[in-house]
């Protein structure tokens, strides 16, 4: 009865994500599983979407821009202009997956962006953002290569995504970079309020599933 149960609810838990997700006939089935590596942790619904979107991208960025992303890039700006020229281009780069190493150093920074209402990399007491990312990011003294974006104001995880790709009045495009990086292999997310803080590394040290 039990076993019957757990099935039922991750049954549940699947669709409910899957029905947050605005699916396009272009995009199949197994390519809409294979971005969703986040499905199955207790991440929240839109922290769940931003590894789907990301992933998306990553995927296939010419399908993305024709689909998820055509309502966002109306504009002719070099902002604009340059992420299509640039996702055009991408196409089977490797997944994003959960780290929860990762996931408990973004749960921090939102949370505490949130309370002291103040958005940047460096902690409200000071400590550098990759300092802080590596007090949860690490093993047996190694501490990989990561890196961070963070937002505020964006409480949809699309919006979040699309704002992080199109990176306007950024002119490195740092945002984009991260996320469309191909050594980038794990990530951890965490949305609080218009908070979000998206940390990534080079490897997978604490898989959530």
């Amino acid at each position: 009865m039990k076993k019957i149960l757990f099935v039922l609810t991750l049954l549940i838990i699947n669709c409910s994500t899957l029905c947050a997700q605005k699916t396009y006939p272009e995009w199949t089935k197994a390519e809409l599983a294979k971005a969703n590596t986040a499905v199955n942790t207790s991440l929240s619904e839109d922290e769940k979407l931003v590894f789907f979107y990301c992933n998306l991208a990553r995927l296939n960025g010419a399908k993305f821009l024709r689909t998820y992303a055509a309502n966002y890039l109306t504009d002719t700006s070099e902002y604009v202009t340059s992420l299509k020229k640039e996702l055009s281009q991408i196409k089977n780069l490797p997944m994003l997956k959960p780290d929860r190493g990762l996931c408990k150093a973004a749960a921090f920074h939102a949370e505490d962006m949130y309370k002291k209402d103040f958005c940047g990399h460096n902690s409200s007491d000071g400590t550098s953002w990759s300092r802080r990312i590596h007090r949860y990011y690490f093993k047996d003294n190694n501490k990989p290569v990561c890196a961070e974006n963070v937002s505020y104001g964006y409480y949809t995880a699309l919006d979040i995504v699309m704002a992080f790709l199109i990176d306007r009045w950024v002119p490195s495009h740092g945002h984009r970079y991260n996320i469309l990086n191909e050594f980038k292999i794990a990530m951890g997310v965490s949305i609080r309020g218009g908070m979000c803080a998206q940390d990534f590394g080079q490897e997978l040290l604490t898989p959530m599933n």
